[in-house]
């Protein structure tokens, strides 16, 4: 487990600690992520974490529970800012580079926690629960926000991401939990 954590850090090197700079700066000014070049950094970023957690399965999740918060809130701040952009603009905005960046951030936050949770190899109900507990249920907070926004908004990996979710962790899940995200989505 110890390599495959250096293998990750090595692997991001300046790209894990650029992101950290970029989140540390937008905590006090928010509107540094629509800069493009920021766009694009945290859009590498998620691409380059994809790769590793589809190489390294399960074991990635020690690695991405550092830093999942941060992509939730990322999440629901690029589809806040997306619906915004089209109430402001009209759907025509969807069009423009400006949105399909922001929108890219969120489709590739959605596909990281796909892959990692497709790519591991659950064995057991603990396993199955510790994914639950760090990566699942933090969900729940993007369910606001996905089910208030019009369809051409709402992102089709959350719904590729659900169907990963309940194929792979069926054995753990809960009939709330699962009640809770399909009254959300449909």
């Amino acid at each position: 487990m110890e390599t495959k954590t250096n293998y990750i850090r090595g692997t991001l090197g300046q790209n894990y600690d650029e992101y950290n700079r970029i989140l540390q700066t937008a905590q006090t000014n928010p509107e540094i992520l629509k800069d493009d070049n920021v766009e694009a950094k945290i859009n590498f970023f998620l691409r380059i974490n994809e790769r590793l957690a589809y190489s390294v399965g399960l074991p990635y999740g020690s690695f991405l529970v550092q830093f999942n918060d941060t992509l939730n809130k990322l999440f629901i701040y690029y589809c806040t800012e997306t619906e915004n952009q089209v109430e402001a603009h009209g759907k025509l905005v969807l069009n423009y580079l400006t949105v399909k960046r922001m929108k890219t951030i969120s489709k590739e936050i959605l596909k990281l926690y796909n892959t990692y949770i497709g790519r591991s190899s659950i064995s057991n109900i603990t396993e199955a629960n510790s994914v639950i507990d760090s990566f699942v249920l933090p969900l729940v907070n993007f369910l606001p926000t996905f089910s208030k926004a019009i369809p051409e908004v709402k992102e089709a990996e959350f719904l590729n991401l659900l169907t990963t979710i309940f194929e792979k962790l069926n054995i753990a899940l809960k009939p709330e939990l699962v009640s809770t995200f399909l009254s959300s989505v449909f």
